[in-house]
Parts: structure tokens; C-alpha cells; sequence
């Protein structure tokens, strides 16, 4: 959804995947699994008017088989319906700064990108840590973390986000916009998506830190019969 199309009312974030209820992770060649985690009531200051949004880390998501260690909003929509497949997505990248994520009905334009980049890569780690004074609430880290993504996205013309002061997380996200004042990572670092529902409707722009590869049936094969000739030559050395 573009900044045009952007309805300003409490965002309605529904992830709805075929066969998310079993947990399947999907391995195809275009598939995408989104976890069905994340956080309602991100209060927020819109244009400096007091709102919600639904948003956070969903986990565990997989991007074609890939586990992601975690999965976050950058666009604001009404709802978000994602079923287990999407197009492909093409990413340019300008300067460093923007990422403009080729979807199916429209491109969205990621401002400050590599900002976010820093921020999905650095912080998503913390959640539930008590690090660099964060309070250990995964639930609070998880809505500062995304309210930092938001407001690092929109933070001038005629959308500025901020965290709402009165939050229970805006100390985590003090912190945290602390830490990231000035920072940014190369725009490769993180994976950006761009979901389709099937009907060729693009809904939501979302950011990824990474992707752990999951090991094959035949590397897991191959492990399993490496560890005998492991022990073999473990027991023949001590003889």
C-alpha cells in the first residue's frame, strides 16, 4: 500500500496463512510462512495525535524453507492478508538510503532503509535479554522495536511517527533510538518483502534481519551417518 492509498485509522493486522495452524513450513520455490506472533496496541503519536497499530515481530516465519529470525512491518495498511505464497520480490537499492520494494500492485519506498537495516539487525538479538538497560519484557522490546522502525520510516512530510510517551515500552524505546542515532547497515543485510495475497494485491512491505538455512533431508542424512565414523574415531584414538 503507498503512502496515497494510506487509510489513517488503528491498523487491523491480521496474519492469515494457509496451514499456519499446523505449523508447516513451507519449502517451495515462491513461499513465504508468517508467523502468527506479534503485538496489538503499539501506542503511537501520528502527526502528533494519539493512535494504535498492530504490529511487532511474527514469528516463526520462513522465507522458500529459509527460517527468519524474525519478520516486521514497514508499511502502515487497514489489514494485512498474506497466504503462503508471494512473487518474488526485486529490491533496488539508492545511495544506501531508500529500498524500494517491487511488489505486485504498487513499489514501496523504504525511507531511511539502512537505518532499519541497522535496527532489525542489531536490536531484534535483545528481545528478552535485559541488555543495554532494556527491561527484559519481550512483549515491550518487540513494540519499541517496531514503533523504531516506524518512525525511522516515517519521519517527515505527511506522515511523522513517534512513540506515544505515555506507553509502557517508550522506555525501551528511548534506549533504543539512542543506540540507533546515526547508525546504519548496508541495505544487503536485511531481506525486504513484499507479500502478495494471491489476488495481486500488494498489502504490506516487511523486513527480515536474516535467514538461517534449515538443512536438507540429505544433510540431515549425511550428519546423522557422520556421527558413528565421529565416534569411531574418537574411541580409535584413545586406544
Amino acid at each position: 500500500m503507498t503512502k496515497n492509498s494510506f487509510k489513517l485509522k488503528a491498523l487491523s493486522f491480521f496474519v492469515a496463512v494457509g496451514s499456519v495452524l499446523t505449523g508447516q513450513a513451507y519449502a517451495g520455490s515462491n513461499d513465504l510462512y508468517v508467523g502468527p506472533q506479534y503485538s496489538s496496541g503499539i501506542n503511537l503519536l501520528l502527526n502528533g495525535n494519539a493512535t494504535s497499530f498492530d504490529g511487532g515481530s511474527m514469528n516463526p516465519s520462513t522465507l522458500n524453507g529459509l527460517g527468519l529470525k524474525s519478520l516486521w512491518c514497514i508499511d502502515l495498511a487497514d489489514d494485512t492478508v498474506v497466504d503462503s505464497h508471494y512473487l518474488k520480490t526485486a529490491v533496488t537499492f539508492n545511495g544506501g538510503i531508500t529500498a524500494t520494494v517491487n511488489g505486485v500492485g504498487s513499489n514501496f519506498t523504504v525511507n531511511n532503509a539502512g537505518q532499519i537495516a541497522y535496527v532489525v539487525n542489531s536490536f531484534t538479538p535483545l528481545i528478552g535479554t535485559r541488555a543495554k538497560g532494556l527491561d527484559g519484557n519481550a512483549v515491550n522490546e518487540q513494540k519499541a522495536i517496531q514503533a523504531l522502525i516506524w518512525s525511522k520510516e516515517y519521519n517527515s512530510g505527511s506522515y511523522v511517527i513517534t512513540a506515544d510517551p505515555t506507553a509502557a515500552y517508550y522506555k525501551d524505546f528511548s534506549i533504543l533510538q539512542n543506540l540507533a542515532a546515526n547508525k546504519s547497515m548496508a541495505l544487503n543485510t536485511a531481506y525486504w518483502i513484499s507479500p502478495d495475497n494471491g489476488s495481486g494485491t500488494v498489502f504490506q512491505a516487511l523486513v527480515a534481519p536474516g535467514i538461517t538455512a534449515l538443512p536438507e533431508p540429505e544433510e540431515w542424512a549425511m550428519m546423522l551417518l557422520g556421527l558413528p565414523l565421529i565416534g569411531w574415531a574418537v574411541r580409535r584414538k584413545r586406544a
